[in-house]
């Protein structure tokens, strides 16, 4: 995972901070709609199931995770390392 994709993950994490009805949303919610931010398909290949299930297109692979081990949301750099750590190890095939 290179360094710019860390940081545009960082600025899409911030983005959607600064929305004030957004800290009212469930964990689910949240990491939900960030990584419908992250998906790079469009509408299609996006599934959010939950408890905390995702599958969706990033840097030209699908990827597929339980996020059920997730910091909370608002733990910024906590949360930010465990995506980052997930997007770097995980593939659909193996959750999916």
């Amino acid at each position: 995972m290179n360094t710019n994709t860390a940081e545009s993950i960082e600025q899409i994490y911030n983005f959607l901070k600064e929305d004030e009805s957004f800290s009212s949303r469930q964990q689910f919610d949240k990491i939900e709609r960030l990584l419908q931010e992250l998906h790079t398909q469009g509408e299609h290949g996006f599934l959010a199931e939950k408890p905390y299930k995702f599958k969706f297109h990033f840097n030209g692979n699908y990827i597929g995770f339980n996020a059920g081990d997730a910091p909370r949301f608002g733990e910024k750099r906590a949360f930010l390392n465990w995506l980052l750590k997930k997007l770097k190890n995980m593939r659909t095939n193996d959750i999916l």
